[in-house]
């Protein structure tokens, strides 16, 4: 992913997010505005939106399977086995039935506490 941001002819500016490439051709989404700062500014609010819905809706467990299946062509096969394990083992019991977008630090730090016992 990549942004690039510049003056159009037409005198507005233009914010290019380029995502990915499909059938070999790339895709990318123009956001303008007048000013540089506003044409960057629909970019990211948009961006924002984006990331945040496609998190919100998603449970831990629902999370942690697909990115198993994401990197599991990328990684050796000992390496999945490990990451796996330690997700079934830890990470799904704890927090798999929680949704991402209710997911606290202090929730994260008070599980690892009472997992590895380091409350006083």
């Amino acid at each position: 992913m990549g942004v690039s941001t510049y003056l159009r002819k037409d005198g507005r500016w233009e914010a290019r997010l380029s995502m990915s490439c499909i059938n070999g051709k790339r895709q990318s989404k123009s956001f303008y505005g007048h000013t540089k700062v506003e044409a960057e500014r629909k970019l990211l609010s948009e961006s924002f939106m984006v990331c945040r819905s496609e998190i919100t809706e998603m449970t831990v467990r629902e999370l942690c399977l697909e990115w198993l299946q994401v990197v599991e062509s990328r990684i050796k096969v000992s390496t999945l086995a490990n990451y796996r394990m330690k997700m079934e083992k830890h990470i799904i019991p704890s927090f798999g039935d929680i949704m991402c977008c209710d997911l606290m630090h202090s929730l994260i730090t008070h599980s690892s506490e009472v997992f590895f016992n380091t409350s006083s």
